[in-house]
């Protein structure tokens, strides 16, 4: 068997294929392996067991596990097992998926010339290593891109008086160290997180992590561990069912569902969830233990599109501000704290004529906080409907009432909505935006607005709980002051609140100086856009995110510049680069490597640039930002004589028939 050249997905690759008379029902079957490397066999073996299997992956270091049919290994939970215990980071291939068809390893054969009737297993394990590393197949998505990380106590002590408790003690605050060590580590890599913790005296009785990364991102930064009086151990979420992805494509976000939610949540251990409709009417209503905003987001998105996360507390819990910014969505916190009473009341207006109960306080709450934060917004949005029909706009309600959430005015989103809808653009009443300066400052917009919002937010954080920790040393130096010497116990538990509101201190205060600088930054990057000392490169990857979307045009780019920021095939780069250029004008990219002799290989208009020569340069966000003259100076010296200066003036033409057009639209 021969392997011929195409673009390479994985280095190494380990094929599998199960022996006849084997199944993953009737015992542990026995599999056929062949290992690529690459593009080399570098060992064939038969019978070989999946312990060995695991071995040998371990032992070359595989990219992939590849396989004509998954099923071999048995069901969805073995499956997911199996590959538990396989190196962190390799993937599962499944060879016979192409293009969404599952075609049989004899078609594969005949479309390929790589073998011929019916193969052996041994030769079918081979194809599959071969066919994988030349990237065709589908990944197996097993697991979602999140990770549980458990800590707790080795063991839990027996009967045994005064010594039993202070050995319980003990090993409650190794778990409380080991789950600092832990945060630590996640937000030095800046992973987003959810920590669940069961609190015990001084200590913690054990924690949960949730990590928003794949097992493979957390490789040095956390170790699986198993002591006499501590166990940390790490796995992947699984999914709920096996997925698909063709090799070379990205994920895909999921379409926008139609219906709009107001979601509440009373976040803890448990975690209670309710979900209204715009109308105020109840969707949903469920608690659940440990439940990260990773699968609280699968869930909500399964019924609705979350616009709104309201919480029953002021200020709200750190877990419904990161779901609500994570989602998109507003966030709703009441004036003040409600009162149980007044959640009580809330939640039984909300049930009404609805058919489903509160089963504890948690479900209550957050029922209360999503029904306050729809009585706050129901004036607002009845007043749509209202305008739409007293305009005589048949319009999708939901999209104008979701503009209106998001402080748009209710005429305002009316005529909007009406526009998009039946595709009416308005004829200019006042003069044009001045400047293509703003327009290339527009992307910029939506981050500085977040980073003010979350800037605000950290600020509030800040000053309560630098206001906790001095009620917290007042109450200490009392006790010490009335008392002349506290009991051991008493001092000791108050020395543990102190260290920890030290501690949530000194994460605020790293936060709010963090978004300091980044709001320096996009402040910076502003002005230089503004001013026209500064471009802004598009990132592959971003735009290529945007035109699945269909929130890209090629001709819409300011500046027709973008940043090659992942590696691909030459062939595959010039396909995607014909996508994304407007054959009016010629393009400029920014390549990590060497640009010499690239041009041959690129669409003619297309100039490449090396990064090393951009001294200047800054990514951030989607995009790379150049300071313009530094990069009009390498384009002289990259392009032949007369070309740079044609590309130069190109541009210039381009931005002044960009602004007469935009004037004429307005």
């Amino acid at each position: 068997m021969t392997l011929g050249r195409a673009p390479v997905a994985f280095r190494r690759v380990l094929g599998l294929d199960i022996l006849p008379g084997s199944s993953a029902e009737a015992g542990e079957p026995l599999y056929a392996c062949a290992v690529v490397s690459d593009g080399r066999v570098v060992e064939r073996l038969e019978g070989v067991r999946w312990g060995e299997i695991a071995s040998l992956a371990a032992r070359y270091g595989v990219d992939a596990v590849a396989l004509d049919n998954v099923r071999e290994l048995g069901g969805e939970s073995e499956i997911a097992a199996l590959m538990r215990s396989l190196p962190a980071g390799v993937k599962l291939v499944e060879v016979t998926r192409v293009a969404g068809e599952q075609l049989s390893v004899e078609a594969l054969c005949a479309i390929t010339g790589l073998c011929s009737g019916k193969p052996s297993p041994l030769e079918t394990a081979e194809l599959a290593a071969i066919l994988a590393y030349q990237g065709v197949g589908s990944e197996v998505l097993v697991f979602e891109e999140e990770t549980v990380i458990k800590v707790g106590r080795g063991r839990v002590p027996g009967q045994g008086g005064m010594s039993r408790e202070r050995y319980k003690r003990g090993i409650e605050l190794l778990v409380r160290r080991k789950v600092s060590e832990i945060k630590e580590a996640l937000e030095r890599a800046r992973l987003d997180y959810d920590l669940f913790a069961r609190k015990s005296g001084e200590g913690y009785a054990g924690a949960t992590f949730v990590v928003y990364a794949s097992r493979e991102a957390l490789t040095g930064l956390v170790h699986q561990e198993r002591g006499h009086d501590l166990f940390v151990e790490i796995e992947p979420v699984r999914r709920e069912k096996l997925e698909y992805r063709a090799l070379g494509t990205k994920a895909r976000e999921p379409p926008r569902p139609a219906r709009s939610l107001i979601v509440g949540v009373d976040p803890g251990m448990t975690t209670g969830v309710a979900a209204l409709n715009l109308r105020g009417e109840v969707v949903a209503l469920f608690s659940r233990r440990l439940l990260g905003r990773g699968q609280l987001t699968r869930i909500l998105y399964g019924l609705g599109y979350p616009a709104v996360v309201a919480t029953d507390v002021e200020p709200p819990p750190s877990y419904a501000r990161r779901l609500a910014a994570s989602l998109g969505a507003v966030l709703f916190v009441p004036p003040r704290p409600l009162s149980v009473e007044e959640k009580r009341r809330l939640a039984e207006e909300a049930l009404s004529g609805s058919g489903y109960k509160v089963r504890d306080s948690h479900q209550r709450d957050a029922l209360a906080a999503a029904y306050k934060a729809y009585l706050s917004l129901r004036e607002k949005l009845e007043e749509v409907e209202r305008e739409a029909e007293r305009k005589g706009l048949p319009i999708p309600l939901e999209e104008a009432k979701l503009l209106v959430i998001r402080g748009e005015p209710v005429a305002s989103a009316v005529v909007k909505v009406a526009r998009r809808h039946f595709g009416i653009e308005p004829r200019a009443a006042q003069p044009p935006p001045a400047g293509q300066e703003e327009r290339a400052s527009a992307p910029l917009a939506p981050i500085v607005e977040r980073l003010l919002s979350e800037n605000y937010a950290l600020r509030r954080e800040l000053r309560e709980l630098r206001e906790e920790l001095e009620e917290k040393v007042s109450v200490l130096h009392r006790l010490l002051r009335v008392r002349g010497s506290a009991p051991s116990s008493e001092v000791v538990k108050l020395e543990a609140k102190l260290e920890s509101a030290s501690r949530e201190l000194e994460r605020v205060k790293k936060e709010y100086e963090e978004l300091q600088r980044e709001f320096t930054r996009a402040v910076h990057e502003l002005t230089g856009l503004v001013t026209g000392r500064r471009c802004a490169a598009l990132k592959l990857s971003s735009a290529l995110r945007l035109l699945d979307q269909g929130l890209l045009r090629p001709s819409a780019l300011a500046d027709p510049l973008v940043y090659v920021d992942k590696d691909l095939p030459l062939d595959l780069l010039r396909d995607t680069l014909l996508k994304l250029k407007d054959p009016a004008r010629p393009m400029v990219v920014v390549v990590r490597g060497e640009a010499d002799g690239l041009s041959q290989a690129l669409p003619l208009g297309v100039v490449p640039v090396p990064l090393s020569g951009l001294r200047s340069a800054a990514e951030w966000g989607d995009f790379l930002f150049l300071d313009r003259e530094e990069l009009e100076d390498l384009l002289r010296k990259a392009c032949p004589a007369g070309e740079a200066e044609r590309v130069k003036k190109a541009f210039e033409e381009y931005r002044r028939r960009r602004a007469a057009e935009l004037f004429r639209r307005a």
